[in-house]
């Protein structure tokens, strides 16, 4: 039998092709591991897509909510009608003008790109027509054409101001903001020492209130702390009380030796007054302050031992920290000098030496509310004459001075003075129906007058005005260097270390104040006020009145210079600076 040859190898081409066959005929495996992940990862993506749609739709809301909502406020009330009302801004200086941008985003044009409208508030520019040193509060009504009408500010001492008052303190409008109004309201006659303000206004028929800080709540040039000063008063003057403090040594000390200080200093207390004429806007002008009446908080009584120029010692008979408060009730009278003549006529004159010749012979020209009358003349010598003249006037009348003027006898003689012009001051009685006076007057005449003609120029004060007051106050302790305050400038101690000597530097100048015309700037380095040093600066120790200008030296840039500066009131025209080297 024959064999078959064998049949040759596979190529490598039928190789591949069996092992592909092989391979499709096979069972399936198993799914493989990595197919589980690749579907997880498709649901998170779609979650993911999801979380993101929703947070851009949120964000696209919270947006649009944000872009309708008003500007930023200082505070917020509510009408009883539920109206909303925000107090914007406070505006002080010379420029009354609000002006707010809403914020402008991409955000912000994308919504008005798909919306086609303006979305929220729109841009404004509010302007109130008011005096360069007002007060203007800027509200938000949330209601177009909003209105507003009656208008009351209060201050911490329960001073009232109206719209439509005397000055026309108040004022208030407003104007159209898209969908809502912008309202202001103006201060303009105010009170300037108020520190804190309550301002009551109709909105559309309903009342809000809002409380802001008022122009003395900022640092101010006369304000000696922080309560202070009070004020009260009646129509005619406002009564200011700067300070109520114990006295220290160092001015103490300087006070005895200038001898403004009493006995009784040590154990005193300092209360420092002010007046205010409303009428003529004198400060402290022609005005005296008395303290009535003083008792601690405890009960007791203290007396006044010495008063002048508004600053009063109280004697608490020991150590003055031991009182914390005081209740003072205050007088202030206004005196007006005057000038008249009051002329005798025919006085007939004793004829002997050593006799007297009584009279009753009214003056022919007395002075207002007030007469005068000579006496009795005495003749020690027949060519002297002593004269008693007697007057009656008003109460509160203080003569200041009676001086002779002329005189002539029947012949036309001259009467001459033999020692001073001025009359002497005998007697002087307060009673119910005015106060009582009487001078004793010496002249020479000739020993052949019989009769004299007399004129005097008389010098009075009266009281034309009263205004009372009464004060509760907080007893202020010395501080060491504390910080001084006089004719519209605050001065300031600063040390570079502990144990340093204090340096003084003006910290604020008032405008249109004394130290303002003077050319006092803040920064300044005060050295030395009526060569005293800064802390004795409260009333320059009564060694002036006010008015008065005191010589202030400063350094500036390295430079000393001098320049006088005249206490207390408003400045009418600016000194000149002294330069020293």
């Amino acid at each position: 039998m024959r064999q078959r040859p064998a049949a040759p190898p596979p190529s490598p081409v039928q190789q591949r092709l069996e092992r592909l066959r092989t391979g499709l005929a096979a069972p399936p495996a198993a799914s493989p591991a990595p197919a589980a992940p690749r579907s997880l990862r498709r649901r998170w993506r779609a979650v993911a897509g999801s979380a993101l749609l929703l947070a851009a739709l949120l964000a696209l809301l919270a947006l649009y909510g944000s872009l309708n909502a008003p500007p930023p406020a200082l505070g917020q009330q509510q009408t009883a009608a539920g109206l909303p009302v925000r107090l914007l801004a406070v505006s002080r200086g010379p420029q009354h003008q609000f002006q707010y941008q809403p914020p402008d985003n991409a955000g912000r044009r994308l919504l008005q790109g798909l919306l086609r409208r303006r979305i929220g508030d729109v841009a404004i520019s509010g302007t109130a027509e008011v005096p360069a040193d007002s007060l203007v509060l800027w509200l938000w009504i949330g209601q177009p054409r909003a209105t507003l009408g009656e208008l009351t500010v209060t201050d911490e001492l329960q001073r009232q101001w109206r719209r439509g008052g005397p000055g026309n303190p108040l004022r208030c409008g407003s104007q159209p903001w898209g969908r809502a109004t912008l309202g202001w309201v103006a201060l303009t006659n105010f009170d300037r020492t108020a520190e804190r303000l309550l301002c009551s206004v109709q909105v559309s028929g309903h009342p809000v209130t809002f409380g802001i800080d008022g122009p003395a709540a900022r640092p101010q040039a006369w304000a000696a702390a922080q309560r202070y000063p009070l004020q009260v008063g009646d129509r005619l003057a406002d009564l200011r009380l700067w300070q109520v403090r114990p006295v220290d040594e160092v001015t103490l000390t300087r006070m005895t030796a200038l001898g403004t200080a009493p006995p009784q200093a040590p154990t005193c207390l300092i209360a420092d007054f002010d007046v205010v004429d409303r009428r003529s806007g004198e400060q402290p002008g022609q005005w005296r302050v008395e303290v009535v009446e003083a008792v601690t908080s405890h009960g007791e009584r203290l007396d006044p031992v010495q008063q002048t120029a508004g600053l009063v010692w109280l004697d608490v008979g020991r150590r003055p920290s031991e009182i914390e408060s005081l209740s003072l009730q205050v007088r202030a009278e206004k005196h007006v000098r005057d000038t008249a003549f009051v002329v005798f006529r025919g006085l007939e004159l004793p004829g002997k030496t050593g006799a007297s010749k009584r009279w009753n012979r009214q003056a022919d020209e007395p002075f207002p509310s007030g007469v005068f009358h000579a006496v009795e003349g005495n003749r020690p010598r027949e060519d002297r004459l002593t004269l008693t003249l007697t007057g009656r006037g008003p109460a509160g009348t203080t003569i200041a001075g009676l001086t002779f003027v002329a005189g002539l006898d029947q012949a036309g003689r001259p009467v001459r003075t033999l020692a001073d012009r001025e009359a002497q001051l005998e007697e002087r009685r307060d009673g119910p129906p005015g106060v009582f006076w009487r001078w004793t007057f010496s002249a020479g005449v000739s020993p052949s007058s019989t009769a004299v003609a007399l004129a005097f120029k008389l010098v009075y004060r009266r009281t034309s005005a009263t205004s009372e007051g009464s004060f509760i106050a907080a007893v202020l302790p010395v501080a060491a260097d504390a910080p001084q305050a006089a004719f519209g400038a605050l001065l300031e101690p600063r040390r570079a270390k502990p144990q340093a000597a204090a340096r003084w530097f003006v910290r604020a100048v008032l405008p249109k104040s004394r130290a303002a015309g003077s050319g006092l700037r803040v920064g300044d380095e005060v050295l030395s006020i009526d060569a005293l040093p800064p802390p004795m600066l409260p009333r320059v120790l009564l060694r002036h009145a006010p008015g008065e200008a005191v010589p202030v030296t400063f350094r500036r840039g390295g430079q000393t210079a001098t320049v006088r500066v005249p206490l207390d009131g408003e400045s009418t025209a600016p000194p000149t600076p002294a330069h020293t080297p």
